[in-house]
């Protein structure tokens, strides 16, 4: 087990604020002061209760999205909007059309 790292409020903040500058993420400033990712946002979160106005460090960097991951965004994009291209409802089929395969005078002679 881990022994657990105790970090000041001041020296927490500092590396907080220099890690939102540098545009690193929280796994690495959970890294950075020797504590779990958890310990971080638990952090962040008791800095928000007692006033403080904190940006959150997002938790990992986004990769670059591949050509497969854009086309689902957008088709996904689309669908949330309400723009998607939706197949034309096929219309429902007459009575003849339903008809048409059965060839009716053998039913009627069987």
């Amino acid at each position: 087990m881990q022994k657990a790292v105790r970090n000041s409020r001041e020296h927490f903040l500092e590396t907080y604020l220099r890690f939102c500058k540098e545009g690193r993420t929280r796994d690495e400033l959970a890294e950075e002061l020797g504590i779990t990712i958890e310990s971080v946002y638990s952090r962040y979160i008791l800095e928000k209760k007692a006033g403080a106005k904190l940006p959150l460090i997002p938790k990992k960097k986004f990769r670059r999205s591949s050509e497969k991951v854009d086309k689902l965004l957008k088709e996904l994009e689309e669908l949330a909007n309400g723009t998607d291209s939706k197949p034309e409802p096929e219309p429902e089929a007459t009575e003849d059309e339903v008809f048409e395969d059965v060839d009716i005078e053998s039913i009627l002679n069987s």
